[in-house]
């Protein structure tokens, strides 16, 4: 069905003609544009699967920066731009949200921490993309952008690379050259023309001009440090480009990473607000799956599910391959195998999220996929929303993830003497929190679904610093050190938090979690 939902229609209507007619198929269905020929006015389509999203009124103009040097005209490069997703990315955008000029700030924050850190005062930076990885053959996987490449430019084609100069902050962009054979096989590519409209970098080039790049810094021999996440064992492509542009001139190399994640780990005012669209519409896909689910359901059949309407709702894809583990699988942490069947009096557990402007959820609801927890089921699930209670009350600033860990061992291990579950003894009661919650507390949240892994959870927490906070509860069925009745239970409720100047917020809030909610919800569309 297709329904108008923003229109402005002014002068005679007579005028039937419409021109500048395109449509553009995007994540979210297909977006049309029509100009009517009289008025000059816009009326904005959108065709999706009954569902109508508002997309503004009136719809933006996008200006290309037309100049005799680039001489660019808007088409498809390959990621959506202002241009092809209007409805998406307004006229600065790089990525939603976030404005070239947000990311040329990236940039120059980056080159003023390495500028403190370095030895010298010259240096580079090589920051490179990744490139395209095969599962057999030329079946390519799905790319996924390298998160600190991606954070400093926001461009997602394979094969590109950033070079710095850390002293000035000139940067150059290198990405692939336009091909007319591998386009018709895989689709448009940006080009240097297409790289430099949309991300606002001056000096972009093709990146078989890199070797001969390299080799006029080899002659100047001005930058005796080169700060790189370029690792020294890589080989192939730019990678060995750059390693040789490295060992052939002596140049000391440094990991970037850390650099990088001391930037990534505070998130800007933009960026939380992508990562709360990104907690609203996995809290929505969660609603979705819960209202869909049913006894007897495949593992696979929520996997679909909850895949489904993350993208529909507006998600890019599944953040990482979701946990969907019924019975005593949830038992297993990681479990993603995802191919068997949940009994109908069982537990489910859903560890998922989306993707979003290349930022990322991570939510996990226990629920009975008969819509009734049982006695035992309702006990632990009550224990484990407790203890995350307990934990969230903590969060703030100055408080590091380590001390939330230490706070949820100390509550799992106060429910779990006072519940009576156990059919031993122990004095240290630590330790068999650890035994039943073998996983931390939580973890960074960001561009990766485990982000900046090398800041120190011993951090203190500062006001933009999105976390997670996961308790749960494994009972092995084969743990005969507690009762029967809860063998076999595996339970974890996790929640993505934003760290405030006053405390924290929840940024998955609107995904339900209270035990009477779930019940309400679970099967909702098939009863």
């Amino acid at each position: 069905m297709l329904k108008i939902i923003s229109q402005s229609l002014r002068g005679s209507q007579r005028c039937s003609k419409l021109n500048n007619e395109f449509f553009i198929s995007n994540q979210l269905g297909v977006v049309g544009r029509r100009q009517n020929a009289c008025s000059g006015n816009v009326t904005t389509l959108l065709l999706h699967s009954n569902r109508y999203h508002t997309i503004g009124n009136p719809l933006h103009e996008y200006q290309p920066t037309v100049t005799k040097a680039t001489n660019f005209i808007p088409r498809d490069i390959g990621q959506p731009s202002p241009w092809t997703h209007p409805h998406l990315l307004n006229p600065n955008d790089v990525t939603p949200e976030i404005t070239k000029l947000e990311y040329k700030t990236r940039r120059e924050n980056l080159c003023r921490k390495l500028r403190e850190s370095g030895s010298s005062d010259r240096c580079l930076a090589i920051i490179a993309g990744n490139a395209t990885q095969y599962m057999t053959n030329d079946i390519p996987y799905p790319f996924y952008q390298n998160t600190d490449f991606f954070y400093l430019c926001g461009f997602l084609e394979p094969e590109s690379l950033l070079v710095i100069d850390v002293d000035s902050g000139a940067t150059t962009l290198f990405v692939p050259n336009r091909d007319k054979t591998q386009e018709l096989w895989h689709g448009p590519r940006a080009g240097v023309d297409g790289a430099r409209e949309l991300l606002g970098v001056q000096d972009c080039r093709a990146v078989n001009h890199l070797e001969d790049f390299f080799r006029g810094q080899n002659r100047n021999d001005e930058f005796p440090e080169v700060w790189t996440n370029v690792k020294p064992s890589s080989s192939g492509g730019m990678a060995s480009a750059v390693n040789y542009f490295i060992t052939s001139t002596k140049k000391e190399a440094k990991n970037i990473k850390e650099k990088i994640a001391e930037l990534r780990v505070l998130k800007s005012q933009n960026e939380i607000k992508v990562l709360q669209r990104a907690s609203d519409i996995t809290s929505r896909a969660f609603i979705e799956t819960m209202r869909e689910c049913k006894p007897g359901v495949e593992e696979r059949e929520i996997y679909a599910t909850i895949d489904y309407h993350c993208r529909t709702l507006g998600g890019e894809c599944l953040a990482y391959p979701p946990v969907v583990a019924g019975g005593t699988r949830a038992t297993t942490l990681h479990y993603i195998v995802n191919n068997q069947r949940v009994a109908p009096t069982e537990l489910v557990l859903l560890d998922a999220g989306c993707m979003y402007g290349g930022y990322v959820a991570d939510i996990t609801r226990t629920w009975n996929v008969s819509g009734r927890f049982s006695d035992a089921q309702s006990l632990v699930y009550n224990m484990v929303e407790s203890v995350q209670s307990a934990c969230l009350s903590v969060c703030g600033p100055g408080v590091s993830l380590n001390e939330i860990n230490l706070a949820m061992q100390s509550v799992l291990a106060d429910s779990l003497s006072d519940s009576r579950l156990l059919s031993g003894t122990d004095s240290h009661l630590e330790s068999l929190a650890l035994r039943y919650c073998p996983h931390h507390v939580g973890h960074y949240l960001g561009l990766d679904v485990h982000d900046t892994d090398t800041v120190s959870r011993t951090r203190p927490l500062q006001p933009g610093m999105v976390i997670t906070v996961e308790p749960g509860l494994y009972f092995r069925d084969s743990d005969t050190s507690v009762v029967a009745d809860v063998r076999g239970i595996g339970i974890r409720i996790e929640d993505n938090v934003l760290i405030t100047e006053t405390g924290a917020t929840v940024l998955s809030k609107n995904c339900p979690k209270d035990l009477l909610s779930l019940e309400e919800i679970i099967g909702t569309n098939i009863r």
